[in-house]
């Protein structure tokens, strides 16, 4: 029996579906982040907020301010949006994308702005989203490589166990990255009309280009990671000294804030929300650091980001939406 047009699901629905998912998990986000303040006290925070020193809080806005700077720089490099526009027109979308990645979980908000970014000024897709794509591929890779150093937070097995799967996750990551590379090169001898097939094959050829034809510039690009995870750890480390009067060494405050922050790319809510600070408690917990601090912590940095991010980006986006393609 055939299957009438009324009767079929409608083009969006599934689209639908994946946005109240995501808006739900969110909620749980927040959810559990309230939960967690309730534990820890709302007073206690308040205290801990108002009394937090300035000049620490002013070191860690400049501190997030310099890296987010030096990842439009590394991005701008390693996509070669100099072909299509100027460093300074990138920065501006740069500061879009950050914005957008804050409040779309998964960490894949800004990958999606700035391919749309550069699509407009002429990029082919396929290449900007290969090249976006190692630009992110390399950042997790540091992630996971401070991520391999978590058992220095403590003597605790978890530790030990979770730095295991650090490694663990590196090396899956470098065999799946070389079997579908090497798949989608095969897929590439083939004939293919289908659209998705062959945009795939082209994103696989501009990434293996990039990886053999440019390996100075993956080092390049590696190199300002590694200073941007270090600039990422300042923060949190200014943060917490200006929350309280004792600071644990800034390499394992950098290793505990990276660690927990793998927690944002999976999708489950917003930049992580919630499930980053229950990360977070457990790893700086293991520094001696307490629930409170830890919550004020994330409480400062999360609000110094989104005003820091959206502030400028509510000026530039209008300007940015309007320009068109060459």
């Amino acid at each position: 029996m055939s299957i009438g047009y009324d009767e079929q699901p409608e083009p969006h629905q599934s689209s639908v579906l994946k946005r109240r998912w995501r808006v739900i998990l969110t909620l749980c986000g927040f959810g559990l982040l309230a939960g967690m303040i309730a534990w820890a006290g709302p007073v206690a925070l308040w205290d801990r907020l108002r009394m937090i020193d300035p000049a620490c809080l002013a070191g860690a806005i400049a501190a997030i301010v310099a890296g987010t700077l030096l990842s439009a720089i590394n991005s701008y490099l390693i996509c070669g949006a100099s072909q299509v526009m100027g460093l300074g027109e990138y920065v501006y979308a740069f500061w879009v994308a950050w914005a957008i990645g804050l409040v779309v979980p998964g960490q894949i908000g800004d990958m999606l702005t700035l391919n749309q970014v550069l699509r407009r000024r002429g990029m082919p897709l396929s290449h900007s989203v290969a090249r976006t794509t190692v630009d992110k591929v390399v950042s997790l890779l540091c992630a996971l490589m401070v991520a391999s150093q978590i058992f220095r937070l403590g003597h605790a097995s978890v530790l030990r166990s979770l730095s295991a799967g650090a490694i663990i996750l590196l090396a899956g990551m470098a065999a799946f990255a070389a079997l579908s590379l090497w798949a989608l090169h095969r897929m590439g001898r083939m004939e293919s009309k289908n659209r998705w097939v062959v945009g795939a094959i082209a994103t696989a050829a501009e990434v293996v280009r990039i990886v053999i034809t440019r390996p100075r510039l993956l080092v390049v690009n590696l190199v300002l990671s590694l200073l941007k995870v270090g600039l990422t750890g300042i923060s949190y480390w200014l943060v917490i000294r200006g929350l309280s009067a004792a600071v644990p060494p800034l390499q394992n405050v950098t290793i505990a804030a990276i660690s927990s922050g793998l927690v944002a790319y999976l999708p489950l809510s917003a930049n992580g929300i919630g499930t980053v600070e229950v990360a977070g408690a457990g790893l700086f917990g293991e520094l001696g650091i307490g629930l409170d601090i830890v919550l004020s912590m994330y409480l400062v940095l999360r609000l110094v980001n989104i005003l820091l991010a959206w502030v400028p980006a509510m000026f530039v986006l209008p300007d940015l939406l309007r320009t068109r393609k060459h």
